[in-house]
Order: structure tokens, then C-alpha cells, then sequence
């Protein structure tokens, strides 16, 4: 699996910043309040906590805290009191609210609270400015506040599997972002001012209900990488021309049953994912996408392969089994496409 190499040395020097200070990790609170002061990194995961003491805001130096994967429900208002904490994870615990006092931690660079019960996130982000990576995934939140704008530094954004219905308007104001994952929660569209997030190489949002994408969403320049699978997406917009980094494009499990001819000025696309959509002809578009390697339209209604497929001497794969193709004439089809591997048969 790879892994971004920012979001890696973001979590490798603040464990660092923490060994420096101190040369030691603590991993119960027994040793640590000997002298708390002293504590540059405590390590409780997975010891069945269900509880945080008040007193752990006499960690005043505390820079790493990790209290994953315990069973602690509740966040003492105290935690607010480390002021010097970069790093917090509160990971795999049935935690339900965020206290007010989290706005304090204005050192913050690292914030995790996966695999918890929050359902709704506080209005705390104000100050928190230094913030590169925030995970809220595997929730059931239905809306984030507005002050999420303020993270200008904020690199990757992680919010799947949660019950979000809608992002906040000024989610555009995300200078830094480079990564986001809102999938499998509930959107039906993305904010007019989407398409000012220009920094935004990975957008993830398979499994929700969107319908349409706004007008400027060609502004994502850099974008790399985009999955719309499972959506409810009948049009894509003629804007798409304008997302000239994208090599990779999944819109699998839609309603498409056309593509707008500016699909051919995606100049980088190495990968496109049509399947289960609602086609019944390839697009002739398809055959101007020069670079293309990989392309699937499995589960379509598709019937006959055009002559201009022939025009992707670059292409590697191609899927298009689970179709309406009567009969395929494999010998027109290793003429078309000689050097592709093409996967037609249903089994």
C-alpha cells in the first residue's frame, strides 16, 4: 500500500519531535505521573481504558498522545490544558462528543478520531490552524462545522463512513488540501466553490447520492486521482476538459449513458472506469483519449465494438464483458486492438 510521502513524515517527526525532547515513550499512566512534566510521549493504546483522567493536564511538555483502541467514552475538558500537544489519537473507542475545549490545542498537527460514536463535531477548528492531517472517519457525523475552513495548512482530510448529507459552503477555503475521502456517507452535490480547492491531487467520493458536480469543478487542476463510483451521476459536465492532471477516473455504478466530447483534453487519463452504467454504444470520444491503458465497461448494454478503438495503440486492458454483444468476432478484435488484452468472455 502506499502511502503519501507528506502524510508520513508529518506522523515520523512528531513521534521524533517527542523521542528528542525526552529519549522515552510511556506507555502507562503509573510511570508517567512520577513526573509528569517530563512526559514528552505517552503510548496508552490498547490497554481496555474507559476512562481519562482530569489530572492529565498536568502533562504540561506532553507532545504525542496516543489512546487508541480502548474503550474510553468521554474526553475530560482538561485535555484542552496541552497546550503543547501536536499529535492526539483517539482512534477505536466509543467516544460521542468532542469537548469545547479542543480549541485550545492550537499546536495540533496530527488529529485522529476514527471508529468512534461522534455524531457531531463542535464548532473547535478556530484556532486550530496548524492541522495537516484530520481523520473522522467510520462515524456517524451528518455535517461538519464551517470553521473547517480555517485549517489553511490542513494536507489530508479523511471523512468516509460517516453520515454527511452536505459540506460546508467555504470548504474551498482549504488552501493545503491534497487529499480528501468522503466516501459511502450521504452527499447529493459538492459546493459551488469546489473547484477552489486547486491543490487537491486525491478526491474520493464512491458511495453517496450525488446527482451532479458544480460548473468550476474543471479548476482542479492537479487533481490525479477521482472516484465517483456509486453515485447517481447521469451527465458528466462539459467542464471535465479542464482536469488535465487526471490519470485516474472511476465512474463505475452510475447512470451514464453518454460522455461530453471535452473528455478527449484530458491529456493524462491512463485509467477509466465505465462499468455498470448504462451504455449502449461506446462514445466516440472514447477513441480520442489517446494515453489510455486500462479501460472497463463491464456491465453495460453495449452491443457492437467501433472501428475507432483501434486509435488506443497505447491501451494495455480492456474490459467489456457482461454486455449485449451477440456473438464477438475475435479475429476483427485482435485486428483492432493487437497488442490489448481484452476480457469479453463472462466467465
Amino acid at each position: 500500500m502506499k502511502i503519501n510521502i507528506r502524510i508520513f513524515f508529518i506522523l515520523v517527526f512528531t513521534f521524533a519531535d517527542s523521542f528528542c525532547q525526552s529519549g522515552k515513550k510511556f506507555t502507562s499512566f503509573e510511570d508517567a505521573f512520577i513526573e509528569p512534566t517530563k512526559v514528552y510521549d505517552l503510548d496508552l493504546s490498547n490497554q481496555k481504558l474507559e476512562v481519562i483522567p482530569d489530572s492529565i493536564n498536568l502533562f504540561l511538555n506532553l507532545r504525542y498522545l496516543n489512546l487508541s483502541n480502548n474503550k474510553i467514552k468521554s474526553i475530560p475538558a482538561s485535555v484542552g490544558k496541552l497546550k503543547h500537544l501536536k499529535s492526539l489519537r483517539l482512534d477505536h473507542n466509543l467516544i460521542t462528543l468532542i469537548p469545547e475545549e479542543f480549541i485550545d490545542l492550537t499546536q495540533l498537527v496530527s488529529l485522529s478520531i476514527s471508529n468512534c460514536k461522534l455524531e457531531i463535531i463542535p464548532d473547535v477548528f478556530e484556532k486550530l490552524t496548524k492541522i495537516e492531517y484530520l481523520d473522522l472517519s467510520y462515524n456517524t457525523i451528518t455535517s461538519l462545522p464551517t470553521s473547517i475552513s480555517k485549517l489553511s495548512n490542513l494536507f489530508k482530510l479523511e471523512l468516509s463512513n460517516n453520515n454527511i448529507e452536505s459540506l460546508p459552503k467555504n470548504i474551498g477555503k482549504l488552501s493545503s488540501l491534497n487529499m480528501m475521502s468522503v466516501e459511502n456517507n450521504k452527499l447529493t452535490s459538492l459546493p459551488k466553490n469546489f473547484g477552489k480547492i486547486h491543490t487537491l491531487k486525491r478526491l474520493l467520493l464512491k458511495y453517496n447520492n450525488i446527482t451532479q458536480l458544480p460548473d468550476n469543478f474543471d479548476n482542479l487542476e492537479n487533481l490525479k486521482y477521482l472516484d465517483l463510483s456509486f453515485n447517481k451521476i447521469s451527465k458528466l459536465p462539459d467542464s471535465f476538459k479542464g482536469l488535465k492532471s487526471l490519470k485516474w477516473l472511476y465512474l463505475g455504478g452510475n447512470k451514464l449513458e453518454s460522455l461530453p466530447n471535452d473528455l478527449e483534453f484530458l491529456e493524462s487519463l491512463i485509467h477509466l472506469n465505465l462499468e455498470n452504467n448504462k451504455f449502449k454504444s461506446i462514445p466516440d470520444v472514447i477513441c480520442k483519449i489517446y494515453g489510455i491503458r486500462q479501460l472497463y465497461f463491464t456491465y453495460n448494454k453495449i452491443s457492437n465494438l467501433p472501428d475507432c478503438i483501434s486509435n488506443l495503440v497505447n491501451m494495455e486492458y480492456f474490459w467489456i464483458k457482461l454486455n449485449s454483444f451477440e456473438n464477438i468476432d475475435e479475429e476483427r478484435l485482435k485486428k483492432l486492438l493487437p497488442y490489448c488484452e481484452v476480457t469479453y468472455k463472462p466467465y
